[in-house]
């Protein structure tokens, strides 16, 4: 495992400040958690305003939210981070559930002493920010989910020695699937071209970037660079796809995990936002989440968009967030709304 990061001396406070090119002025920095794991990280905006913290997805990192970052950075202090080995960040010890995401964030959170902060998740990050949330109530306000994961995990189907379709319930299992193989594969060879036939899925599903205007043809090149040096920097991807695989926060066991039943631990309500077009997570887990949840969810539905929202040119997106995160957080004595099971 990597642990490039791991020469800091104070294990709760510890702030370096990283040398290698970065999209944005502001420098990576990097936190050593108690847990021996070192995040990098940037700031952004200014400290007198509410803090916001970016999640990222899987195969990102915290460059991938420039987007994001640009529309928010001057209503919001802002922090992105690596997830534990993902990018700058170590990858240490070896993540066996989402909560293990969810742990370090709680760290980082206390480490860095940020007091309260907006969550803002995407995909991977999406079921992050939701783990934390269910944990660790007290320590963050609201929480935005752009294309999240599942709240019953993302099935991953092997066949049995029988012949018979099952899903995968050991990492091992996941580590020798064919789709896993192939993703090893890829990073390590640096396979630019098998990466961007699978990332351009993920953008705008019903629209011809040919008929971009040329400014945004250059963004999205941009951009597209941007995720693809992500993924070669991706070090733990077999731990990641188990971690979801075996993420279930209700209380229904499906064929290969039992149900934690955290999802009754919410008590306010979280803002969801997906497209109709999500190839990666299919829009109807979103709905399937907002039935079980009722009044403690806000869908917002994205009409022919795919799932990579934080490459969202409309404003509007970002208006949802900014009215969302201002407005009173609706909370569960104030619905009387359980969740349904």
């Amino acid at each position: 495992m990597d642990n490039n990061h791991n020469n800091t001396n104070n294990p709760t406070s510890t702030q370096i400040p990283l040398n290698s090119h970065t999209t944005h002025t502001e420098q990576s920095m990097q936190i050593k958690l108690p847990n021996d794991e070192t995040i990098s990280y940037k700031e952004f905006g200014s400290y007198k305003n509410e803090t916001l913290i970016l999640l990222h997805g899987n195969y990102n990192n915290k460059e991938t939210f420039i987007q994001c970052i640009d529309k928010l950075k001057t209503i919001y202090r802002i922090f992105t981070l690596d997830h534990r080995g993902f990018g700058e960040s170590s990858c240490i010890n070896p993540i066996n559930s989402i909560y293990d995401f969810a742990e370090d964030l709680k760290l980082f959170i206390e480490a860095l002493k940020i007091k309260s902060p907006h969550l803002l998740g995407f995909s991977l990050g999406g079921g992050i920010a939701l783990a934390f949330k269910l944990l660790y109530p007290h320590l963050c306000n609201k929480v935005v989910l752009l294309a999240p994961i599942s709240i019953t995990g993302i099935p991953i189907y092997t066949v049995s020695s029988k012949n018979k379709r099952i899903r995968c319930n050991t990492k091992d299992q996941i580590k020798e699937h064919p789709y896993s193989k192939r993703i090893d594969q890829v990073i390590f060879e640096k396979d630019k071209n098998s990466i961007r036939q699978m990332l351009d899925l993920t953008f705008e599903s019903n629209v011809d970037i040919e008929k971009f205007s040329e400014e945004r043809k250059k963004q999205y090149e941009e951009y597209m660079n941007i995720v693809l040096n992500a993924w070669f920097q991706t070090r733990n991807p077999s731990d990641v796809m188990y971690a979801m695989a075996k993420m279930n926060f209700t209380r229904k066991d499906n064929s290969a995990f039992k149900g934690d039943g955290n999802i009754y631990r919410l008590r306010e309500q979280v803002l969801i936002i997906h497209g109709t077009d999500d190839k990666v997570v299919p829009y109807r887990c979103s709905v399937e989440t907002k039935e079980i949840l009722g009044d403690l969810c806000k869908l917002v539905e994205l009409k022919n968009w795919g799932h990579n929202l934080i490459f969202h040119e409309d404003n509007n997106i970002y208006n949802t967030i900014i009215d969302y995160l201002n407005n009173t957080t609706i909370t569960q004595e104030k619905t009387n709304t359980q969740p349904k099971f």
